[in-house]
């Protein structure tokens, strides 16, 4: 499945870079890397250097291979999804839209927390409280 979520998401944006499809698929850029090497290996995704960025492209072979696959699988999504209402698809997406806008705003907040400087020792400064001070 995750070499399918690279040839999908690369196949639907074209040139993007791999910091830019780790972000998407919500991994590291070095998980990223991994399935890079095994579809580059495989003919169907190829890496543009640009400076000291790559970008992603599908191959001939890779362009072939989404065209045939990615319709059939959005397929089975819109199969599955069947189920609900129009607007009950509108307000599942509109709930998950705001579950993601929430995660990203942890994870930024997480990672800003991560590179503020510690106390002494090494430990997070606490409050009168006691308890840390973020």
């Amino acid at each position: 499945m995750a070499q399918f979520d690279v040839l999908a998401h690369v196949g639907a944006s074209g040139g993007m870079t791999q910091q830019e499809l780790a972000d998407s698929l919500l991994v590291t850029k070095g998980n990223v890397c991994q399935l890079l090497d095994k579809l580059e290996g495989r003919g169907l995704i190829s890496r543009l250097q640009e400076g000291r960025t790559n970008r992603l492209f599908l191959t001939d072979e890779g362009r072939r291979l989404f065209e045939r696959i990615v319709p059939a699988h959005e397929a089975v999504i819109a199969e599955r999804f069947s189920v609900l209402s129009e607007r009950e698809q509108t307000q599942l997406y509109e709930l998950l839209r705001k579950f993601d806008r929430a995660l990203d705003r942890d994870a930024r907040r997480r990672t800003t927390v991560a590179r503020r400087p510690t106390g002494r020792g090494g430990r997070i400064p606490a409050s009168s409280s006691g308890t840390p001070s973020f």
